[in-house]
Order: C-alpha cells, then structure tokens, then sequence
C-alpha cells in the first residue's frame, strides 16, 4: 500500500509539472472530495461502486491500509496556500 501512495504522490507531481498549474490539480481534488459521499448516494449498487469516487472521513486503520492518501496531505504537496 505504501508503494501505492508513494506512486500517487508522483502521479501528482509528474501532472502538476505537465500542466504547469499545481493549483489547478489541487483544487480539483478539493472537488472532488467534497462532491462525493457514500452515504449520500445509499442507491449505487455494489456491482458500480468501485467506479465511484467517493470521499469522508477515514479512521486510522482504513488510513493505514489506503492505496490512496489522503486529499489533504495530496493538497499539501501540492498547493498549501489552499489549505489556509
């Protein structure tokens, strides 16, 4: 999972420095976590919920296991003048 993370911060890194506009890519992941809840959507089905991009809050054993980190810190890496 680690390794998934870390590829996730390039991903960031190698996008923000193609489209020349980090600020651009963080504020689409503020987006998109803020858009999206499961809880807000109870009628996906199981069989479509892995197309979903859904956000919230997360405990620290679902944080230790992500393959993805979380929009903050990717925000952080990105554009901390947003988090302000």
């Amino acid at each position: 999972m680690a390794i998934s993370r870390y590829r996730e911060y390039i991903a960031d890194s190698d996008a923000a420095a193609y489209t020349d506009d980090p600020e651009a890519l963080a504020r689409a992941l503020v987006k998109i976590d803020e858009v999206g809840h499961y809880e807000d959507a109870p009628d996906v089905d199981d069989s479509v919920g892995a197309l979903c991009i859904f956000g919230g809050k997360r405990g620290a054993l679902p944080v230790l296991f992500a393959a993805h980190p979380p929009v903050e810190n990717r925000v952080q890496k990105l554009a901390p003048s947003l988090l302000n």
